[in-house]
């Protein structure tokens, strides 16, 4: 992951990883667009709740590997999971989410840190 808090400050780690997040979004809009595909296909065959995470590993498991392909971060699912409920209120509760504890972890990096070297 590049060093987000190098460019802009931010307060805690859920910060650093919303703007990383966002990031990977844009830049690979078609991740999103395979997570909402497959997580409707198990609204559709009748789950009331679904794991995030196996929706993800769908995704990773649909799209090729190596190369150019778009890795995707573990950290990142708990943002797609939510921004699914955000944009469909009415699978509100379809994903599990809990309390992001990064809300209360300081950024991982630190612009005035040293880094690397010896």
């Amino acid at each position: 992951m590049e060093n987000i808090a190098q460019t802009k400050l931010v307060d805690n780690r859920c910060e650093e990883l919303r703007i990383a997040v966002n990031k990977f979004h844009k830049e690979h809009p078609e991740i999103w667009n395979l997570f909402l595909k497959f997580a409707f296909e198990k609204i559709d065959s009748g789950h009331k709740y679904y794991g995030a995470k196996s929706v993800m590993e769908r995704v990773r498991w649909e799209t090729p590997a190596g190369g150019t392909a778009p890795k995707v971060n573990n950290n990142y699912v708990s943002f797609y999971s939510r921004r699914f409920a955000e944009m469909f209120p009415q699978h509100l509760n379809f994903f599990h989410t809990r309390t992001q504890t990064s809300e209360l972890s300081p950024p991982k990096y630190k612009p005035d840190a040293p880094r690397g070297g010896w």
